[in-house]
């Protein structure tokens, strides 16, 4: 009995509970003296998440201003990961604990791959 409350509980520490909602940011220089922005929010639920990243890119070397794009979709849980898809690319959470440890943005237009960790 013990062992199966002990399973349980490293369970429910390494899945985010339905009520779980993590939101990372984060603005970076570019090279060319632009500012590149991410915003991700990942919402908890039953099987797994829902989430919105929103970011700009870089514009382009006439002149056009940077664009804000805006993706959502749904993720399943998977061990300690989710990993979500958008058309240019693709982002990782790590769960591997509370609060989110790392967040790997790789899906916004000529971003890169910047990084945010221990995130609070």
């Amino acid at each position: 009995m013990r062992t199966f409350l002990t399973l349980a509980a490293v369970a429910a520490l390494s899945t985010p509970a339905a009520a779980d909602r993590f939101e990372a940011r984060l603005v970076a220089p570019t090279p060319q003296g632009g500012i590149l922005a991410a915003r991700l929010i990942v919402d908890g639920g039953p099987g797994g998440v829902r989430w919105t990243m929103a970011c700009t890119d870089e514009g382009d070397l006439r002149g056009r201003p940077a664009r804000i794009r805006t993706y959502q979709g749904s993720a399943p849980f998977e061990p300690e990961w989710v990993m979500g898809t958008a058309p240019e690319g693709r982002f990782t959470l790590a769960l591997r604990g509370r609060p989110l440890l790392a967040t790997s943005l790789e899906g916004c237009p000529k971003m890169g791959v910047p990084i945010l960790r221990s995130f609070p």
